[in-house]
């Protein structure tokens, strides 16, 4: 078993042969699936706050003003990241959406649905759970909105008409939904709410189909992108698993011959 605040996660230099220090078999001799779980999360979460740090010092740095949407919101990770960030920046304006359906994954045709990291309800946190754990953060609690369904049902057109005549924008939108079929009702919504300047990050660009740039994720942004009036130019990758773009008006050059 590893412990909380271990080292196995810090990459520590020498002053020899192999200059980083490496954990060997007497180190790892007692290593369990629990520490090979615990270790990938640190992997990846450490990947994804550094991605959120560097993502408000954008928006901060260029004063793009709007909301923070998330569409996918199971464990409140990435949530409480965004709002932290918030803070840490005094954006005492921002408002941020929780899209889910509390009640985890759909069923669906994607083929994903055969697999049972994707089988129907799971990837759960409550409403309950949610407000918990956003409460015990304590960080922008009466700015926290949660938008409860699934995307075919809770992305309406009454709602997009309810939140543009709120003046709302996104300066952030965080897309980690799994299924291919989420993502385009995602994209189709949140097309209302771009502006120059909005980062969207997919969480799950190269964690699925084996990365490929032809299934899932990638194909629903490319769609989107195809049929959209902004183009978007790639910001950070985020860990192996993860790809952000910033939003721009496309601008049409013409050239006197």
């Amino acid at each position: 078993m590893i412990e909380e605040n271990n080292s196995f996660i810090d990459i520590l230099t020498l002053s020899q042969e192999p200059y980083v220090l490496l954990e060997s078999g007497e180190n790892l001799k007692n290593w369990g699936r629990e520490d090979e779980i615990i270790y990938n999360q640190q992997l990846r979460q450490i990947e994804k706050l550094k991605f959120y740090r560097n993502a408000f010092e954008f928006i901060y740095a260029h004063k793009i003003k709007g909301a923070y949407f998330e569409f996918g919101c199971h464990k409140v990770r990435t949530f409480r990241m965004a709002l932290t960030e918030a803070r840490k920046k005094n954006m005492n304006d921002m408002q941020f959406y929780a899209f889910d359906s509390f009640e985890g994954l759909p069923d669906c045709t994607d083929n994903l649905a055969q697999n049972a990291q994707y089988a129907p309800n799971m990837l759960y946190t409550s409403e309950e759970e949610f407000m918990d754990i956003i409460i015990k953060h304590n960080i922008y609690v009466d700015r926290v909105k949660l938008i409860k369904g699934y995307y075919e049902n809770s992305l309406t057109k009454e709602l997009i008409k309810k939140l543009s005549s709120e003046g709302v924008k996104a300066s952030l939108i965080t897309v980690d939904c799994s299924l291919y079929e989420s993502h385009v009702a995602v994209f189709d919504f949140v097309k209302s709410f771009l502006q120059e300047g909005t980062i969207i990050y997919l969480d799950d660009y190269r964690a699925i189909y084996k990365g490929s740039p032809f299934l899932g994720v990638p194909k629903a942004f490319e769609d989107f992108h195809k049929n959209s009036d902004f183009i978007f130019t790639p910001f950070l990758d985020v860990g192996w698993f993860g790809k952000s773009f910033i939003s721009y008006k496309q601008i049409l050059l013409t050239y006197n011959s």
